[in-house]
């Protein structure tokens, strides 16, 4: 069992629809490779925590460095792990304008701003990673940073 993080900057505005969208590719993409994690999207940027089989996350990763949609990647973590920090795989956003139900397996972002949230993952390592990432958002509460 292996564990990647990573955050990136989106290189193009995502409508609703495009938000639904990618959150249905991941979610059959990510099963097909037994593939779990989360998923946040946030005032243009990604953050995710993937978790498998290391070959499955590398062959993931490379598709996503290719990715046109992604910019300024940077790998924040790699490596193997006891256990998954997620037992499914999740996403998250700010809710856009006109999306009338978040996406099925989606949730808010604002449910990350709980320190205890099950959002942010079983693994102290993952949960510090969440917390950095929600630390460094604009548009959330101080709370976030807890």
């Amino acid at each position: 069992m292996h564990r990647v993080i990573y955050r990136s900057r989106a290189t193009r505005y995502f409508s609703a629809q495009g938000i639904e969208a990618l959150s249905a590719t991941c979610r059959r993409n990510n099963a097909g490779l037994e593939l779990t994690g989360i998923l946040v999207f946030h005032e243009g940027r990604f953050f995710q925590v993937l978790e498998g089989e290391d070959t499955a996350l590398l062959s993931v990763m490379q598709a996503i460095t290719k990715d046109a949609r992604h910019t300024q990647l940077e790998l924040l973590e790699h490596g193997p792990v006891e256990r998954r920090a997620f037992q499914s795989w999740r996403m998250g956003y700010a809710m856009p304008e006109g999306l009338e139900r978040p996406p099925l397996a989606a949730f808010s972002i604002r449910d990350l701003l709980s320190p205890d949230s099950q959002y942010r993952g079983r693994d102290a390592s993952v949960r510090d990673h969440v917390r950095l990432f929600l630390s460094s958002l604009q548009k959330l509460p101080s709370r976030a940073t807890g």
